[in-house]
């Protein structure tokens, strides 16, 4: 108490005034000779014993240059030692900023810009001066308490405005800084953007020389929205060679939404350093883990000196990266990539001019641009030629995000062989991607031509081998057309198929149907077993079976195929229209024998129609035969029937004989001519 009132009665014998300008100097001191300090009212602050000290309300910081408000200060305290105070000296040993807002656009600097001294006449960023900068400013700290006797800076709620609105605050809740006589400096803090807390954490020491910084490490850990966390570790030091900083960064569980179409989810590791001299930024190692795939580059980004306006050029390239797309059946696609091209800071917008990926049997190529706006998802423009490459590779190159439904749809179905040539393009602005629409025609198209691949159908048809063909799509669209192929089936059974057309409309609306058409020709009785298949499954309404039949047939099988496991086989529609020559049954039909039969046959749903001429019992004679299906209707008998309704056995009779049979309500009705 004795202290403290021997206190008050200093104070009030330095007066006013000087206590006005001694925490005036005090602010000037921290603040650095570029700026002048305007401070409010100054009073006695106490906290016991040790905390004695001057308090500041209202100080503003302004450029010395122009007077521009730099800083606005609500409060200040600037801790005084005691023993000085009781000879009447005033000597700092704390200080203390709070409610602070700090506006770094009104910093101009040597030539009149308002850019910071990192950046050159273009704008772009120095990493001579940012290296600069940075080991001048921890000097300065340093200086700063071995000068000065300070012990330490505490800061609390100081707002940083990184932009022209309140999304763009950065906000220090609460950091101290400490320093010693020795030239050791220790950061500790807690920042705030965006409602997302981060600490920080750092160090620094000089030299025994007393100037070259000997040591310089700064730590930054940040949880990121969606679960996952950044850390970014910053170590330099200083020597006759000049400044080096080596960065390394990692992100675990990034996450980037792309609505309905899912998110890609990564780890991101990344080593980079930069080197007084070199003006760029190097990489030495870029490591990106997302699944059972993983990407290592190695490259530089700098600024770019041909460019008209400020731009950087980058480079980044991998020869040990594996690429395997979840969802994908094919096995890790080992490869090497080149990526090189611009960011336009201005425009907000990053071009990969030269894309390459390479692998042991082709190579994509192409070009790719992102467009980024605050507040939304990027923009993407993305262009890929692939010549031929296997089909298993390019399956694991086509980007998740691009045409779902047709790239789906080629994971389960295409296997083998080789993309002779293929193209995909997609074109989306800002905002588009992640809003729940799907993709349109002018958004995302592509095709890719095929040559020896296996096309797996649907369902439960034997797959189509050796097949030439090519798969286009526009938006959520979808096209499979089939030159040629050879359906392979159990027993050593083939048929050949070929101008095959499988169409998929809107497969992003369910149920998901295609409609198939397809030319066949094969032996009648490969070509029955192809037809026993769902959707067709014609074992429904007939009892014969492929070893029955005998002869060659072609012709054309349209049908409507279910993508979804969930769609009743009963409610899909299909036709089969056969031509057929020299076909005969190998047993008797309805008590008939019948033989080198040619004409057509015609099935769907409800019915059957059979237009033939053939042998009947060893005699010529023209069939005609409508056959009602579904709903098992009583299978005619073999006979004549006579107007009395009897059945009478039909004797064989020499010459030629026609045989037209329909129903009318459930009556069978047959001529014999």
């Amino acid at each position: 108490m004795i202290v403290a009132v021997g206190a008050v009665t200093l104070f009030s014998g330095l007066g006013d005034e000087r206590l006005r300008l001694q925490a005036q100097q005090a602010v000037s001191t921290l603040a650095g000779e570029d700026f002048n300090a305007e401070i409010g009212r100054v009073g006695i602050s106490f906290a016991g014993l040790k905390l004695i000290g001057l308090s500041v309300e209202n100080a503003r910081l302004t450029a010395s240059a122009d007077g521009r408000e730099v800083m606005q200060i609500g409060s200040a305290r600037f801790g005084l030692r005691l023993l000085p105070l009781l000879r009447g000296q005033i000597e700092l040993s704390s200080a203390r900023l709070a409610d602070a807002r700090i506006n770094p656009a009104a910093i101009r600097v040597e030539g009149g810009g308002q850019q910071l001294p990192v950046f050159d006449d273009k704008g772009l960023l120095d990493t001579d001066a940012a290296l600069a900068q940075l080991f001048g400013g921890a000097r300065r700290l340093i200086g700063l308490f071995d000068r000065e006797d300070i012990d330490g800076i505490e800061l609390s709620d100081i707002q940083i405005a990184l932009g022209d609105d309140d999304n763009a605050l950065l906000l220090v809740r609460s950091a101290s800084l400490e320093g010693d006589a020795h030239g050791a400096l220790a950061l500790a803090g807690e920042l705030e953007f965006r409602d997302r807390v981060s600490t920080v954490e750092g160090q620094a020491a000089l030299d025994a020389d007393g100037q070259t910084i000997k040591t310089l490490a700064v730590q930054l850990t940040s949880p990121l929205p969606d679960g996952g966390e950044a850390t970014a570790k910053l170590s330099g030091s200083e020597s006759a060679a000049g400044e080096r900083l080596d960065i390394d960064g990692r992100v675990a569980a990034l996450t980037i939404p792309f609505g309905q179409d899912g998110s890609f989810i990564a780890d991101v590791d990344v080593a980079a350093s930069m080197a007084r001299g070199t003006a760029k930024v190097e990489i030495e190692r870029l490591d990106i883990a997302s699944g059972r795939s993983f990407w290592r580059f190695n490259g530089a980004v700098g600024p770019n000196p041909a460019s008209t306006h400020p731009t950087y050029r980058f480079e980044l390239v991998s020869d040990g990266s594996a690429v395997a797309p979840e969802g994908s059946p094919e096995p890790a696609l080992p490869v090497v990539a080149r990526l090189a091209g611009l960011w336009d800071p201005e425009a907000r917008r990053l071009s990969v001019d030269e894309m390459g990926v390479r692998s042991s049997q082709g190579e994509v190529e192409g070009r790719a641009a992102a467009i980024f706006e605050r507040g939304k998802s990027p923009g993407l423009e993305m262009a890929l030629d692939v010549r031929d490459m296997p089909v298993g590779q390019v399956k694991q190159l086509w980007p998740w995000f691009a045409a779902g439904g047709a790239r789906n749809w080629v994971l389960s179905n295409i296997y083998g062989g080789h993309v002779e040539t293929g193209r995909l393009d997609l074109t989306t602005p800002p905002g588009r991607i992640g809003n729940g629409v799907p993709f349109g025609a002018r958004e995302v198209s592509g095709s890719f031509s095929i040559r020896g691949t296996r096309f797996d159908v649907a369902g439960r048809i034997p797959p189509v081998r050796d097949g030439v063909g090519a798969v286009s799509f526009r938006g959520s669209d979808v096209d499979i057309s089939l030159a040629s192929g050879t359906v392979f089936m159990a027993g050593g059974r083939t048929v050949n198929a070929s101008n095959g057309e499988l169409t998929v409309r809107e497969a992003h609306v369910t149920p998901v149907i295609g409609k198939l058409r397809i030319d066949v020709e094969g032996d009648a009785g490969s070509v029955l077993q192809l037809a026993s298949y769902d959707p067709i499954n014609v074992g429904r309404f007939i009892d014969l079976k492929p070893a029955d039949l005998s002869g060659s047939v072609k012709g054309t099988v349209i049908a409507d195929i279910p993508l979804q496991r969930s769609i009743p086989v009963e409610s899909l529609d299909w036709r089969v229209d056969l031509d057929y020559e020299n076909l005969s049954l190998a047993e008797p039909f309805d008590g008939q024998t019948i033989t080198a039969a040619n004409g057509n046959i015609t099935v769907d749903p409800s019915k059957a129609v059979i237009d033939a001429q053939a042998r009947m019992n060893g005699s010529p004679a023209t069939l005609k035969l409508v056959e009602p299906l579904g709903a098992k209707p009583h299978r005619a008998c073999a006979q004549h029937r006579t107007q009395d309704g009897r059945c009478r056995p039909r004797g064989h009779r020499a010459g030629p004989r026609r045989l037209a049979v329909g129903r009318d309500r459930g009556r069978t009705r047959r001529r014999i001519v």
